[in-house]
């Protein structure tokens, strides 16, 4: 290989074992918009929240609707929602 990287030898007898994913195990995150679908920001998800779950918050301010999204943080969450979407 290309300067000089090895690869790793798995010694007789022992089996190489599947890597988890690069981000380990799945996590959610509720992304959350204000009346408008404007992002005001995520929290995770809670317990047994699938993927694709639509929440009603607050009636007002920056809860007013929750989607829920596959991820670690924030950036996974889309910036805008259509109103249509999530009404």
């Amino acid at each position: 290989m290309a300067g000089g990287a090895t690869i790793a030898q798995v010694p007789s007898g022992m089996h190489a074992q599947p890597m988890a994913g690069a981000m380990g195990a799945m996590e959610l995150q509720t992304c959350w918009y204000d009346e408008h679908g404007n992002l005001t920001g995520a929290t995770p998800a809670t317990a047994g929240t699938k993927p694709g779950n639509k929440v009603r918050g607050d009636a007002h301010g920056n809860h007013a609707w929750g989607y829920t999204v596959e991820g670690h943080d924030a950036s996974v969450c889309p910036s805008r929602l259509p109103v249509s979407t999530i009404n």
